[in-house]
């Protein structure tokens, strides 16, 4: 605090922190984490779940306030028993396999500060993956050393600074989320524009069972939750359950419809990422027709989306017109040139043409 000669009274020199998080056999990523954001916090409240590795000890070796919590498969529940215990004026939340970079600390006190009309703030999350035909997908352009050695990443957006209030509380088993309960209380949201930075995301990961069993009981917690569906038909998609992933992003196309497109940011939900799906599905069902009119109708929204002009090709290869797949390989060439998986797509286009 600092005083005010003129007047007398003590002038808040910084926004308060604490940092609440749920862990388990993550220790050297929670050292990580925790070195990345230690001088950003005044207080780190870490969850443990069930650890058998050295974990504890590693929070504890940063003056954590350690809390054993007995898992019942349920996110929401450990992070707010977090929460609960916090001291701050705002709650930071991270995962092991997250960090925010020293030098973008000054940044989030000054986004802290100018935001007394908010009680919440999103962050985006860069998701780093070799996948680079990923939606989404943004090279890597030496800006962060947190980049390491990886090509490049995919966004993902939700809050991640809220003010400490007793009624905003995560909800949802997994894919948890404060929004709705900051809404429910008349509470602004708005943007902090740092980053954080996440590693844990593999290539594979999204295909797993488990990850299509949580989608599977989110939705049936939020059947009307349109974000929810989206990421269902994802998790069907990478599960290679084609029927019900088509069935299921065709409730995403209705209920976009029913919606004001005002409000589908606020929803996390970005059209053509949906159309770019939808084409993926219908592209890997072997509806060649109709997935190039979903990937023409991610074009409309966006007409520099890489992934999607390497996908329309991938399907015009698919149909025996070479000619044409090799001039979308070449747009999407342009638009990302150190693309190893566009690159060979357009050599494999004009080799074809050869024969």
């Amino acid at each position: 605090m600092l005083l005010n000669r003129t007047s007398g009274l003590r002038i808040k020199s910084r926004e308060t922190i604490s940092l609440c998080m749920i862990v388990r056999d993550e220790a050297e990523e929670l050292r990580r984490c925790l070195n990345s954001v230690k001088d950003l916090v005044n207080e780190i409240i870490v969850v443990d779940t069930g650890s058998s590795d050295r974990v504890v000890k590693a929070a504890e070796s940063f003056r954590a306030k350690v809390l054993h919590f007995k898992w019942i498969d349920d996110f929401s529940a450990a992070r707010n028993a977090s929460i609960e215990i916090a001291a701050s004026d705002w709650i930071l939340t991270l995962d092991c396999d997250e960090v925010i970079s020293p030098k973008d600390h000054a940044q989030i006190q000054q986004c802290l500060k100018a935001s007394k009309a908010y009680s919440g703030l999103r962050m985006t999350t860069r998701n780093y993956s070799h996948q680079i035909n990923t939606a989404g997908w943004t090279r890597c352009c030496g800006d962060y050393q947190e980049e390491i050695d990886y090509p490049g990443w995919f966004p993902s957006t939700k809050v991640r600074l809220f003010r400490r209030n007793a009624h905003i509380r995560f909800e949802g088993t997994v894919h948890e989320l404060v929004e709705d309960t900051i809404l429910r209380v008349g509470g602004k949201i708005g943007d902090c524009h740092v980053p954080v930075h996440h590693y844990g995301y593999t290539d594979t990961v999204a295909a797993g069972e488990k990850y299509l069993f949580a989608n599977q009981n989110k939705l049936k917690e939020k059947p009307d939750d349109i974000r929810a569906l989206f990421e269902l038909a994802t998790a069907y998609c990478n599960s290679k359950q084609l029927y019900e992933a088509k069935a299921i992003i065709n409730q995403v196309l209705e209920a976009m419809t029913k919606l004001d497109p005002k409000t589908l940011g606020e929803k996390y939900i970005v059209p053509r990422l949906v159309y770019q799906q939808q084409g993926l599905i219908l592209e890997r069902s072997g509806e060649l027709d109709a997935a190039i009119d979903a990937y023409h109708r991610a074009l409309v929204e966006d007409s520099e989306a890489f992934e999607v002009l390497n996908n329309l090709g991938v399907v015009h290869e698919k149909k025996g017109d070479f000619l044409k797949a090799a001039s979308l390989y070449t747009q999407a060439l342009t638009l990302q040139p150190d693309s190893p998986l566009i690159q060979k797509n357009l050599r494999r286009a004009h080799n074809k043409l050869e024969t």
